[in-house]
């Protein structure tokens, strides 16, 4: 197989290197939400994430960015979302994922999040989110029970799981 096929999704036939950045929208047990305020950008919040490095995969780069930005033991659900950027925007991979105990999640590097904690759906601090970030949650708000359910995206090097 050429090396383009295999970069592709199982979304839309789009190139998996287009895809720069990650995101994670982790519930808790209670069906809270994992945020993290960064240190920069007038401390706003986001879900947990990052550049992905390649070459790579999604998973290996959402785990390695949920663990550098909280510490917590989680487990990556479904790919829910693979956003394209425009305009010079970043485009995202969108997974859920979820943690067994009621964890406190603290950054790693104070000079990049400066806060990580979990909040009830009528906590969220929406007007403390970068814009596009609002759209984000929204999408997992909206998809959380879908959590576990089967996906193959054997091109992205993610492997079939269900709950």
């Amino acid at each position: 197989m050429e090396a383009d096929a295999r970069a592709r999704t199982a979304h839309g036939n789009v190139p998996h290197q287009f895809f720069e950045d990650v995101r994670a929208a982790i519930f808790s047990p209670k069906g809270e939400l994992l945020l993290v305020r960064h240190a920069y950008a007038d401390r706003l919040w986001s879900l947990p994430g990052g550049s992905r490095d390649h070459p790579e995969t999604f998973p290996a780069a959402i785990l390695r960015e949920v663990q550098e930005e909280t510490n917590i033991a989680w487990r990556i659900g479904a790919l829910i979302g693979l956003y394209v950027g425009v305009k010079g925007k970043r485009s995202v991979a969108l997974f859920l994922g979820d943690t067994d105990a009621d964890v406190a999640p603290y950054p790693n590097d104070p000079n990049e999040i400066a806060e990580a904690r979990f909040f009830a759906e009528n906590e969220i601090p929406w007007g403390e989110m970068f814009p596009a970030q609002t759209h984000l949650v929204r999408h997992a708000l909206e998809q959380q029970h879908h959590i576990f359910k089967t996906v193959r995206l054997d091109t992205l090097g993610y492997r079939e799981y269900e709950r």
